[in-house]
């Protein structure tokens, strides 16, 4: 199907077959889209915007951002579809595939958490002059790493640090699993409302930093709130069976640095901020892991689809 077709128009088809797609009864709902992104490297990424057959007037939308397994993790899929039937439309997008990475699983350094920011805020860009799309009504959820990344768009310096016009902004930001071993010393949100989910037995993105996260956020005046399943792990609501270990798998869990006004780290045991990159790889160094635990914990999953669809309706 995706034989002879320019590189682009491949890893958009591969990228509706990851999400089971590519058939003919949804294929009119689909609309490929492609991101520069804001970026330092400027990569043209793609996505795919689900729509409604016939909308009253511009729509909202949810950006989906992946985790360091890429769309293949089927939660992309299956959160679209969720929500479509919900009657919201999606953008799957996909930082991977351009850059010609897989799975950054064991080398997250392969695209960092903030050159993913940088496309969810290209993305923002792109679907706020989309015809179809309403401006004010664009949200944006990730899982793991593509979490990570969506709660960084929630603050002010990344934004300015993107070049985002002052007036566009996401209006939700719904993050699972995301790690919090970053964290702005003063805070500064967008004022979006921020959902965290999180899984209490999480020993790969742990849930107590982002719970302590959301307490400060909330203290500085800005909206978060924070849910954790009990003895839910790490892909709690993902499609691929049981708990198992990701033994080469880095893991930060152990981590943590400020992140100053600039978006520079800092580390909190010095105060010296660390500059360039291999400062940064100088500092995890230290306190990197390998090996993590994933897997499905169906109480969680389905828990969490009723606290998403909740949330967006209450704020999107």
């Amino acid at each position: 199907m995706c034989r002879a077709m320019s590189v682009a128009t491949r890893t958009l088809c591969a990228l509706m077959v990851a999400l089971a797609w590519c058939d003919a009864t949804s294929a009119r709902d689909l609309e490929p889209l492609r991101v520069v992104s804001l970026a330092q490297d400027r990569t043209e990424i793609s996505g795919v915007l689900s729509l409604p057959d016939a909308s009253n007037g511009r729509a909202p939308v949810m950006v989906i951002l992946h985790g360091s397994a890429g769309t293949r993790a089927g939660r992309e899929g299956r959160y679209a579809e969720l929500l479509g039937q919900a009657g919201i439309p999606t953008f799957v997008l996909d930082s991977f595939t351009a850059r010609g990475v897989s799975s950054t699983t064991s080398d997250q350094r392969q695209v960092a958490t903030s050159t993913m920011i940088g496309d969810a805020l290209g993305a923002l860009q792109v679907l706020a002059a989309h015809p179809a799309i309403d401006p004010a009504r664009i949200g944006v959820m990730g899982f793991s790493k593509g979490a990570t990344a969506a709660l960084g768009t929630a603050f002010e310096p990344y934004r300015r640090r993107f070049g985002v016009a002052p007036g566009l902004r996401f209006q939700v930001h719904v993050t699972a699993y995301p790690w919090c071993g970053l964290q702005f010393r003063a805070i500064a949100t967008t004022g979006a409302p921020i959902l965290m989910l999180l899984g209490e037995a999480d020993d790969y993105t742990r849930a107590q930093p982002c719970v302590d996260y959301a307490a400060r956020i909330v203290a500085a005046g800005g909206k978060a709130r924070t849910v954790v399943y009990p003895g839910a792990g790490h892909g709690f609501d993902g499609s691929e069976g049981p708990t198992r270990r990701l033994s080469r798998a880095e893991n930060y869990g152990g981590c943590f640095a400020w992140i100053d006004d600039d978006t520079a780290l800092i580390d909190p045991a010095t105060n010296r901020r660390m500059p360039d990159p291999t400062s940064t790889r100088a500092f995890f160094s230290t306190c990197r892991t390998l090996g993590g635990t994933v897997g499905v914990h169906p109480e969680a999953k389905r828990r969490a689809a009723e606290d998403v669809l909740a949330f967006l309706r209450a704020s999107l």
